[in-house]
């Protein structure tokens, strides 16, 4: 529709000279009428335009189609002045639909102009569409055109800010709900530039940053860009501010993280903040004018808020760390170690070349500890960290297993001889001394490795488990050499290592059993407890006999794990005949051995407490057994554990007592219950000389310090009487029962009481 020019009263100020439009300093503003007459005068009216300095964009539709075809090719038209009657008589109101629902664009404003007000009533236009002002184009002079525009403009810019905000917002809640994905930091970054921006309005652009050298906070040279947006955008993270900033602006960085105050300027501010570690962090803000109050109030506390995020952040990676890295070393730990194992050996399947495991064990590592003390030994333990990392190239990778433990693996290695070469040099590297609280320290080391090729590859944990054995039999050998694991060298598979590695398996293959002999009391023949005792049998190798394998359980470690499972499953079967019989079951005890490794590496007290609470079987039909040699091993140690365990209600047997060094101190110091004769003694008894007054002294001696004694091996009624007859109070062996199973053993209670 026509649009008189005398309609139009041009001010003063709107014929001033002003600078011309920058293209990046702009409104879009799409003018939509079938009257060029009405762009022109719109045109005239509003080309010398500014909105906070920005001027107008002009985009030309004579129709609706035709506008439809611009806002689908244009992004971020702030302004429609929209004719409502075109081609059709509701031209106008339909692109509001098409704008409002098909494009789904809540953000640019629309104002209507129409010639003819009667035809579309201003009420129910309104109402009925989402338009921000309705205007009779006859009322339109310059001064309501230009009024009308500015407010849609700030109406625009206020909704783009909100708009901003929630998609800022949007980004740092995505980046909280995701800390455990790996790219959460950069979603976390970008969200805080983005809010950074649309908090202020002001602001041409943002930039977090960050000191890369904690030892250079006083100077700017060192901090680096993290995240940037708006007229900062195009700087990558990882960049030298001095490379991306003016000078005034990196000497504005300077000033604040060398006073840790924020700067507040005309060409730009800083903000500072400190993170969890003490990282120097700062945020630039580049903008004219300097921040009000207000805004800096506002960006202050958001800082706060962007430092606890990074804190969160710092926590979540501290977390992930610790769960692939063991703390002291910053190694890979074994769970870590046997996935990149894993992986390793995937990729060379594809490959003509094989890889090695490495396990290295100090020798005499206790001895540093004891020494030197705890601090000395850790030190050790990092020192020699480092010189396997030093070692490794990029095929190569260190990790450490346990105490004083710890493991290589290298890829690309052509045979197990140039394996064996570099697994000598590893030990010669170990070797080196080292000093250590003022003294010089030679460490010592058994090494054990395997080798296996790219086109015959076995599990993870085998090699590990075989890798552990030579290393194993190193130290069986004296120590300070490196030994081969058997089956990588095509050896037979019958072997100490080969065992070992299948007993490493055992307890998840169930190939493990617990067995229950049952003991009686001398003077009635009554049932009086049971021993638990441990069985294997092996699918290819049948049935193992007890003494070998649980030898190589203690050397290799295994008896750790496998003693705590026979402890548990004895006591859960145990409160299986308590549960039935109640209190006629009560004088029915439970003896379990324990091994040196469980009492001396392991929080055995721990492990037994645990064990009760969880079962609530009664401490006093707990009796755990421990020989001789354990003593020998650490005695205070081993009298500090069993006070504890006395403590705790539980029954003490001194096992084997004659076979060893058989001291009279340790039944005078120790609180045991109960003395074990061994079967050497009780299998001679009638065809040695001394095996008799052995015995006799020894059940004497346990009466005098009121200690009951046990005899074990018993085969004959002859040896029974007899042993009755000199005073021993209990009695086991195949000639009362055999080891048997629980559900026997249940039985044998149920026939007894």
């Amino acid at each position: 529709m026509s649009l008189q020019d005398d309609d139009l009263v041009f001010l003063d100020e709107l014929n001033e000279e002003s600078a011309p439009v920058q293209a990046e300093n702009y409104h879009k503003l799409l003018i939509v009428d079938d009257d060029p007459d009405v762009h022109a005068i719109t045109l005239m009216a509003l080309s010398d335009f500014r909105f906070h300095g920005a001027g107008l964009s002009f985009l030309s539709a004579y129709s609706a189609a035709e506008a439809r075809n611009i806002l689908d090719s244009e992004k971020n038209i702030a302004l429609i002045l929209l004719d409502v009657v075109m081609e059709s008589d509701d031209a106008g109101l339909q692109l509001v639909r098409y704008v409002r629902e098909y494009q789904a664009n809540w953000l640019t404003r629309i104002i209507l102009r129409t010639g003819q007000p009667g035809q579309a009533p201003e009420f129910d236009v309104i109402v009925n569409y989402d338009i921000n002002d309705y205007k009779d184009k006859t009322e339109l002079t310059a001064v309501k055109l230009y009024t009308t525009v500015f407010v849609s403009l700030r109406a625009y810019r206020q909704m783009l800010t909100i708009e901003m905000s929630r998609q800022g917002l949007v980004k740092i809640l995505s980046a909280s709900n995701s800390l455990f994905e790996y790219q959460s930091m950069n979603e976390f970054v970008q969200g805080v530039v983005l809010q950074l921006r649309s908090l202020i309005d002001c602001i041409g652009g943002a930039m977090l940053c960050g000191v890369s050298d904690p030892g250079s906070c006083d100077s700017v040279d060192a901090v680096r860009v993290v995240a940037s947006a708006g007229e900062l955008e195009k700087f990558a993270p990882g960049s030298l501010v001095t490379q991306c900033l003016p000078p005034d602006a990196c000497e504005l960085i300077s000033q604040a993280i060398s006073t840790l105050e924020n700067i507040y300027a005309d060409s730009g501010s800083v903000i500072v903040f400190r993170t969890v570690n003490r990282a120097v962090s700062v945020v630039y803000l580049r903008g004219e004018g300097c921040l009000s109050q207000m805004d800096r109030y506002l960006l202050e506390i958001f800082c706060n808020k962007v430092a606890l995020g990074f804190d969160n952040i710092y926590f979540i990676d501290q977390m992930r760390q610790l769960a692939r890295h063991e703390p002291l070393t910053n190694l890979l730990n074994r769970e870590a170690l046997v996935n990149e194992l894993k992986n390793r050996l995937l990729n060379a399947a594809d490959t003509s070349a094989g890889l090695g495991v490495i396990v290295i064990g100090l020798d005499r590592f206790k001895d540093v500890n004891t020494d030197l003390g705890y601090a000395a030994g850790d030190r050790l333990l990092r020192v020699i960290a480092s010189r396997l990392c030093s070692m490794l190239t990029d095929t190569g990778l260190a990790s450490r297993l346990g105490a004083d433990q710890f493991a290589v693996i290298v890829s690309n290695i052509l045979s197990a001889n140039e394996l064996r070469d570099l697994t000598d040099k590893l030990l010669q590297m170990i070797l080196q001394p080292v000093e250590l609280e003022g003294e010089e320290v030679l460490p010592a080391a058994s090494l054990g490795f395997v080798f296996v090729s790219g086109r015959s590859l076995r599990p993870a944990y085998d090699l590990i488990a075989e890798a552990e054995a030579a290393m194993a039999e190193a130290k069986r050998l004296g120590g300070n050499r490196v030994e081969q694991a058997v089956s990588s060298g095509g050896a037979t598979q019958s072997g100490r290592l080969t065992l070992i590695r299948d007993l490493s398996y055992a307890l998840d293959r169930k190939e493990l059993r617990v067995l229950y002999q049952p003991i009686y009391k001398a003077s009635s023949r009554q049932l009086a407890g049971f021993e638990a005792l441990l069985r294997w049998h092996h699918p290819e190798r049948g049935s193992v006999v007890p003494d070998k394998f649980i030898a190589e359980a203690e050397v290799s470690g295994l008896i750790v794990p496998i003693g705590s499972w026979v402890l548990r499953t004895a006591t859960a079967d145990a409160l299986r005949w308590h549960a039935s019989y109640a209190e006629k079951a009560e004088q029915v005890k439970l003896s379990v051995n324990v091994s040196a490794r469980q009492l001396l590496t392991s929080d055995l007290v721990g492990m037994v407490e645990r064990i009760i609470d969880e079962s609530a079987i009664a401490p006093a039909l707990l009796k755990l057994e421990i020989t001789e040699s354990m003593i020998m091993e650490d005695p205070a140690r081993v009298e500090a554990m069993m006070l504890r365990l006395k403590d705790m209600g539980v029954c003490l047997s001194l096992d084997d007592f004659g076979t060893g060094y058989s001291s009279i101190s340790y039944l005078h110091r120790y609180p045991f219950d109960t003395l074990k004769l061994d079967r050497s003694f009780v299998s001679t008894m009638f065809d040695r000389k001394q095996s008799m007054p052995i015995i006799q002294a020894v059940v004497r001696l346990a009466e005098a310090l009121n200690i009951e004694t046990i005899a074990e091996g018993v085969e004959t009624e002859n040896q029974a009487r007899t042993l009755l007859d000199i005073g021993c109070d209990y009695l086991q062996g195949y000639f009362f029962g055999r080891p048997m199973t629980i559900d026997d053993a249940n039985q044998l209670v149920a026939d007894s009481l």
